[in-house]
């Protein structure tokens, strides 16, 4: 939806904040993707909002999807456990 809203230009005005979101949105589906191992798809919603918002953010995250699975799910998981 928020792609769509960036796609045909329905919020111009709200351009920025819907680039913010979208990228937070495509992140957090793509973080629960890597962890139940499925990179593929992460790797394929990162790259749409890479192309839809040019984040930096996006395109580090499919550079990290794009290592196994085996190495993913734990760097991941570390990851997490200690941003709590």
């Amino acid at each position: 939806m928020l792609s769509y809203f960036l796609t045909y230009q329905s919020f111009p005005e709200k351009n920025q904040i819907i680039k913010k979101k979208l990228v937070r949105a495509s992140f957090n589906g793509a973080k629960f993707r890597l962890l139940l191992g499925d990179n593929a798809e992460a790797r394929v919603g990162l790259m749409n909002a890479f192309r839809l918002t040019g984040s930096f953010l996006c395109f580090m995250a499919y550079l990290f999807a794009c290592r196994p699975s085996g190495l993913t799910r734990p760097t991941l998981k570390a990851i997490l456990h200690f941003r709590k």
